[in-house]
């Protein structure tokens, strides 16, 4: 399941709240119905193309949480055709506006080189801002890449 998804209120029908707030332009909502798609959630039948399909909707309107995800879709292939160069943009989209897990899957993809050009100052720089945010896998990444090139350097 993807990470990124805002509170729920339990007083209302998730997918029909979140589509009428939707449609009234309530970016999060984006993300959320994505997610309600993605799991099944209360009422829905799990269908992971309307969960893109949303992801997509809010990532294009500029929802961090839904490039985020639409980036975890790209990445693993998750009803799309697989695509890092994809999922590189949508993370760093999302990394752009403070998204720390989009930082570190950005920044990893940079240091990589997947998806595009082999970036390794730019990627540590967003591994070590996602680690200045809390982030311990960011934390982890960089200690394992720290640890690499001491034993390349040695």
């Amino acid at each position: 399941a993807l990470l990124l998804l805002p509170s729920l209120n339990p007083s209302i029908h998730p997918s029909i709240g979140f589509e009428k707030a939707a449609e009234q332009g309530s970016m999060s909502s984006y993300a959320c119905l994505g997610h309600l798609y993605e799991i099944g959630g209360p009422g829905l039948t799990k269908d992971e193309s309307a969960a893109v399909g949303w992801y997509r909707r809010g990532a294009e309107a500029g929802n961090a949480a839904s490039q985020n995800n639409l980036g975890l879709c790209y990445y693993n292939g998750w009803s799309v055709t697989k695509n890092l160069a994809t999922a590189r943009s949508w993370f760093k989209r999302a990394a752009d506006q403070g998204t720390t897990s989009a930082m570190r899957r950005v920044g990893r993809m940079m240091v990589r080189g997947e998806g595009g050009d082999r970036k390794v100052d730019e990627g540590i720089a967003l591994l070590e801002k996602a680690v200045a945010k809390g982030d311990t896998a960011a934390r982890a990444a960089l200690d394992r890449l720290n640890g690499f090139l001491a034993a390349f350097k040695a």
